[in-house]
């Protein structure tokens, strides 16, 4: 939700907006994302790794704490940015910083989302390989058989005479 500051349009005499009205004038400005294949092969990957992940518990509910602590990083950034182009020049920048820190909190966050998820998918991939070796170390179960013992020609005559 964005705030709508009535002094700017005390100061311009402008009518003051709505929410409705700002809300409908931000999504004429919406920019239309176009996806090619490739991004959306890129989303079906991100899509299987995430279908991987379950798998491990406990995963859900940093995942929603952390996407909570973005979201009010971003919200503070944008309240802090407005405030700080309707406050004097000489505060602007000590405001401008602390929405730039804000903005640096979020951005950390996703990312620390984003390498949690890399880092357990890398821990399933270890796994499984370890699993594939030791199927390679343990010895094949024999072979049951008559107990005849064939050299190759022996085999080659017996499958020609079938």
């Amino acid at each position: 939700m964005s705030i709508i500051n009535t002094n700017l349009a005390q100061e311009f005499n402008l009518e003051p907006m709505s929410l409705d009205e700002s809300e409908e004038a931000q999504e004429e400005t919406a920019i239309e994302v176009v996806s090619d294949p490739q991004t959306l092969d890129h989303y079906k990957e991100l899509d299987k790794i995430n279908a991987a992940l379950p798998i491990v518990f406990g995963l859900d509910a940093s995942d929603k704490e952390l996407d909570e602590l973005a979201a009010y990083g971003i919200a503070a950034h944008k309240d802090l940015m407005e405030l700080a182009m309707n406050i004097e020049q000489r505060f602007c920048g000590e405001v401008s910083g602390a929405a730039a820190t804000m903005l640096g909190h979020a951005i950390t966050a996703k990312t620390n989302k984003i390498k949690k998820k890399l880092d357990m998918v890398t821990l399933q991939i270890k796994k499984q390989l370890a699993d594939h070796k030791t199927k390679e170390n343990e010895e094949p179960e024999p072979l049951e058989g008559k107990g005849d013992v064939f050299d190759r020609n022996d085999l080659l005559k017996r499958l020609l005479n079938k």
